[in-house]
């Protein structure tokens, strides 16, 4: 949510956030450096605490519009949840977000075809979740219009990308946490 820049999230009591780089929720678990770091950091933290990965978007904007393989970029993401939840089983996932149509960032196929996609991942995400007694938490309805496509207001524009999130969703996102018992009114 804070992308190039995770200090910020850092200024919200309770949160701290990490940035790897750009991964694809696909390759994540198979890419050594991005692995070590995640084992890195969960070293750091304890394991009662809420883990949130974010991962999925660029999935859904360069890959998965094009090859439409979304059980399969499913399943290898779910590898690095089951490793983690070796250790951590305070696991929340957050469903990705489309990507505007007007973005500098392009991505593959149409922008309904990203939002297709976008849509059917989240979908099979949040499922895997119910299935596996995982935590999920999705915003994409918050930041969307009556036409299903991505509002500018909720976009970033403090980095060389225009596809990140910006902190107006975090309302959305702290409604989500509440429902789903990790956070209450006094947090």
């Amino acid at each position: 949510m804070f992308a190039k820049y995770p200090h910020i999230g850092d200024k919200l009591n309770g949160f701290k956030s990490y940035r790897l780089r750009p991964k694809c929720a696909y390759n994540l678990y198979n890419d050594d450096y991005s692995t070590e770091k995640i084992f890195e950091i969960l070293d750091t933290i304890e394991t009662t605490d809420y883990i949130m990965l974010v991962f999925g978007e660029i999935d859904c904007r360069m890959h998965l519009a094009k090859y439409k393989d979304i059980d399969l970029c499913i399943n290898k993401y779910w590898e690095l949840i089951d490793a983690i939840k070796e250790t951590h089983n305070n696991i929340i996932l957050f469903g990705t977000h489309l990507a505007r149509d007007n973005s500098t960032t392009k991505g593959c196929g149409t922008y309904q075809d990203r939002k297709n996609a976008t849509i059917e991942f989240n979908s099979k995400l949040e499922q895997q979740c119910f299935d596996t007694n995982t935590l999920f938490i999705n915003i994409f309805d918050n930041i969307k219009d009556e036409n299903g496509d991505a509002m500018d207001e909720y976009f970033a524009d403090y980095t060389e990308r225009d596809i990140h999130l910006n902190s107006k969703v975090l309302p959305f996102v702290f409604d989500k946490l509440k429902k789903i018992g990790v956070l209450n009114d006094k947090n």
